[in-house]
């Protein structure tokens, strides 16, 4: 699949018209952009503001986000080292942050191997996780209700064409 369908392409202008997504803009100007990295408005919003003095974790964090952003964007890390696929059947992805501690995950889908959009951004101690089952009570949502709210608000802006799963992302069968 070499473009994404006509339909898609047009539900992403749509939507970058009517303010629902914005594309992002790599921090470092005159990269040359080689894939599409969009973001809910709100979400966009949250990483175009600091989190913070400029020596807190907190904005360190959101710094880390940005750069994981550009890296995506300008193609300078491959797809399997940046995004797990978290959805199954859904086409749901987290793109990963792992530093600094705890690191967050920008949860979505593809719309094609070189666009993503991003739904939701969650820090990965918000988030259950098996090998904490304190974290995992006190988890601000669950990983079912997170793939299928995702999958739905991708379905309402893109329509219920499913998620493409680049072949990079597919886990390796045993």
């Amino acid at each position: 699949m070499s473009s994404y369908s006509l339909t898609r392409q047009a539900a992403f202008r749509a939507a970058r018209a009517a303010g629902e997504i914005k594309v992002w803009q790599p921090i470092l100007k005159g990269a040359a952009a080689r894939r599409i990295l969009a973001l809910d408005e709100d979400l966009y919003a949250r990483l175009a503001n600091p989190w913070g003095d400029p020596d807190s974790d907190l904005e360190a964090l959101r710094q880390e986000i940005m750069a994981a952003c550009d890296a995506f964007v300008n193609d300078t890390i491959a797809l399997r080292a940046l995004f797990d696929e978290i959805g199954g059947r859904l086409g749901v992805a987290e793109m990963k942050i792992l530093a600094p501690d705890p690191g967050a995950r920008i949860i979505g889908g593809f719309l094609h191997e070189t666009v993503f959009v991003g739904c939701s951004l969650l820090r990965r101690d918000e988030l259950p996780y098996k090998r904490n089952g304190d974290q995992t009570t006190h988890a601000l949502i669950d990983w079912e209700t997170l793939n299928r709210t995702t999958a739905k608000r991708l379905s309402e802006l893109f329509g219920e064409e499913p998620l493409y799963r680049p072949l990079s992302l597919r886990r390796r069968q045993p």
